[in-house]
């Protein structure tokens, strides 16, 4: 399984947490981020542990990765509400709205520029400094032994370095064509 929320969905997820009024969105946001760290089972055990004790059939789960579906959910389903809103208020980016947890207000450009601001710069921060994440896995030191046994060390070294510049090579492209699908569909909202 494989999941995937597409870039566009992911900026309008979090443009819809500033759009989207009512006790909707806090239970996606909260479903969302639940998901996300149930997926991570034995990285955060405490959590796993509390929900395979407490919470029925929750041990029936073959991967704890599967909770992504949620995720999977809950993230379209907050955009979705958006574009309905942008669909039946065209004028919705000239309103102001309330921030949460606050008194003040700002307005609907302003969300909608931060969340591009905030999921868009987040693209282009993996771009420029893929060194942000780590390239190498648990299964890298296996192969690196079995290529070790049977060409050398040196040959070995040499893989596992044409292999982390292809990870980052990947890494670069996949970040730098989200950050233009999100820039489209931001100028594609912005012109409707």
């Amino acid at each position: 399984m494989s999941p995937y929320a597409g870039a566009v969905v992911v900026f309008l997820f979090v443009f819809g947490l500033f759009v989207v009024k009512g006790h909707l969105k806090w239970v996606l946001l909260a479903g969302t981020i639940l998901s996300i760290m149930l997926s991570w089972g034995k990285n955060m055990m405490w959590l796993t542990e509390l929900f395979l004790d407490y919470f029925p059939m929750y041990n029936k789960f073959r991967a704890v990765s599967q909770m992504l579906v949620i995720a999977e959910f809950c993230i379209p389903l907050l955009a979705i509400l958006v574009v309905d809103k942008l669909i039946k208020n065209s004028d919705l980016l000239k309103d102001k709205i309330k921030i949460p947890f606050s008194k003040s207000e700002m307005s609907v450009q302003t969300a909608f520029f931060t969340a591009f601001g905030l999921t868009g710069g987040l693209s282009l921060l993996f771009y420029l400094m893929p060194g942000l994440t780590d390239f190498t896995s648990i299964s890298d030191a296996q192969m690196y032994e079995g290529i070790q046994k049977s060409n050398g060390a040196q040959v070995a070294q040499q893989v596992m370095d044409n292999v982390e510049i292809a990870r980052i090579a990947l890494f670069k492209a996949d970040a730098l064509r989200s950050f233009f699908f999100r820039l489209l569909g931001a100028l594609s909202l912005w012109l409707f």
